[in-house]
């Protein structure tokens, strides 16, 4: 008998069963992708990975998180169901995953707004909307945080232009209330995080 058969019989299990045994740890790298919450409650419980989740694609479904976000109670119940979290902190989970994974400094609009690249009209007006009901002063009173949205009014704005450009019949998207709004607003703002001031 070899010194490697002995040595499997001594440990009670054969080199098949071992690497039987190992084969999870394998075939964890092809299992189908993390949806956008699971992604903003791994976010949430490990901060660590927030480098890696600024680096990768978004996560599917990353609407389901913004509504969440912006108090929509239907999103919210099922968020709840589905993770056992209450909805105050599934609020600052899906706060947290959003800052992270949209609003990096070097991102292209399309990112800011949650979308893929072949989005049409509908899907950035929803997008865009919902973004602007989480940020609206009457329900986020961070200051610096409701800084954002003019960088959602913006991107929306320059997504809907690429869209037009395109010349896509599904082209015809209402222009972005408030840009007069926000153009004024950019003017104060280099980035949402440093509040740029003028000399009087």
């Amino acid at each position: 008998m070899s010194v490697h058969r002995i040595e499997g019989v001594r440990r009670g299990r054969s080199l098949g069963s071992r690497v039987a045994l190992a084969a999870p740890r394998f075939l964890g790298a092809v299992r189908e992708p993390e949806d956008a919450l699971g992604v903003a409650v791994r976010l949430y419980r490990s901060p660590g990975v927030a480098r890696s989740i600024r680096r990768l694609p978004l996560a599917p479904d990353v609407l389901t998180v913004i509504r969440i976000a912006a108090g929509c109670p239907v999103a919210s119940a099922h968020a709840v169901t589905k993770t056992g979290l209450d909805e105050a902190t599934l609020t600052q989970v899906a706060g947290l995953y959003l800052l992270v994974a949209l609003f990096g400094q070097d991102n292209d609009a399309h990112r800011t707004l949650g979308l893929s690249a072949n989005a049409n009209a509908a899907e950035i007006q929803d997008h865009r909307n919902w973004l602007l009901k989480w940020l609206h002063p009457d329900r986020n009173r961070n200051q610096m945080l409701s800084g954002l949205s003019v960088r959602v009014l913006d991107a929306a704005a320059q997504v809907i232009s690429l869209l037009a450009g395109s010349g896509s019949d599904t082209a015809k998207a209402p222009q972005p209330a408030g840009d007069d709004r926000a153009s004024k607003r950019r003017r104060q703002y280099r980035h949402v995080w440093a509040p740029q001031r003028h000399p009087d």
